[in-house]
């Protein structure tokens, strides 16, 4: 059964709840996924992943003999925007302060945790790609 809250301050929780926040987390958390990924690699692999942090813009990319390959997640005004290397949207989120008085990513009508939206961004890259 689901923990009623009685009272919030609801409003310092939405103001924490900002889109610059949550993109400075999500960069935090994109470099700790790269450099985890990249510990992974077999030694003498042909391929490396790089991160790289352009003012409101984070682009995920795959070094090696094969095509060049990227994700790019941009802040873009109301909303954390995530595109392929062709510059076509992959996905969109959105913040929301849920009943239970938490921020999350709303991404086509959904709550997700900022890990569900870096896997869904980030899997074929790292996983699918080699």
């Amino acid at each position: 059964m689901e923990e009623r809250i009685e009272e919030l301050d609801w409003v310092t929780q939405r103001s924490e709840c900002s889109l610059s926040v949550i993109f400075e987390k999500l960069k935090t958390q994109i470099q700790a996924d790269v450099k985890t990924r990249n510990s992974m690699r077999p030694e003498l692999a042909p391929y490396i992943f790089n991160v790289g942090v352009k003012g409101d813009t984070i682009i995920v990319t795959a070094d090696s003999n094969r095509p060049y390959m990227a994700v790019q997640f941009e802040l873009s005004g109301k909303s954390i925007v995530v595109k392929n290397k062709r510059d076509e949207v992959m996905a969109e989120a959105t913040l929301t302060l849920n009943d239970r008085g938490e921020c999350k990513l709303k991404v086509a009508g959904q709550e997700q945790e900022l890990w569900q939206f870096r896997r869904k961004a980030l899997e074929d890259l790292f996983f699918n790609y080699f």
